[in-house]
C-alpha cells in the first residue's frame, strides 16, 4: 500500500542532509507487483501503481530529487 507520508519525510530528509538523488526500485522481487496470472504471465499493475509513481516523482522533484528508476532489484 503506498505510503505517500513516507516518502515525504524521505524527500524532506534527503534535501536536508545534501542528498539530491535516490534509486527506486519499482517491482523489486516482484511479490507485489506487477500482477500475473495463472499461468506466470504479467497482466498488468494495480490502478493505483501509476498515480502513486506520478506521486512519487512529483515528491522528488519538489524537494529537488533526482529519480533513478530501476524496474528490478539486482539481487533477482
Amino acid at each position: 500500500l503506498y505510503n505517500a507520508e513516507w516518502f515525504e519525510k524521505f524527500f524532506t530528509d534527503c534535501e536536508t542532509y545534501g542528498i539530491n538523488c535516490a534509486r527506486l526500485w519499482i517491482h523489486t522481487d516482484g511479490r507485489a507487483n506487477p500482477e500475473f496470472d495463472e499461468k506466470g504471465f504479467a497482466t498488468g499493475v494495480d490502478s493505483d501503481f501509476y498515480p502513486a509513481l506520478d506521486d512519487i516523482f512529483l515528491r522528488a522533484k519538489n524537494h529537488g530529487i533526482l529519480i533513478m528508476p530501476c524496474l528490478w532489484s539486482f539481487d533477482m
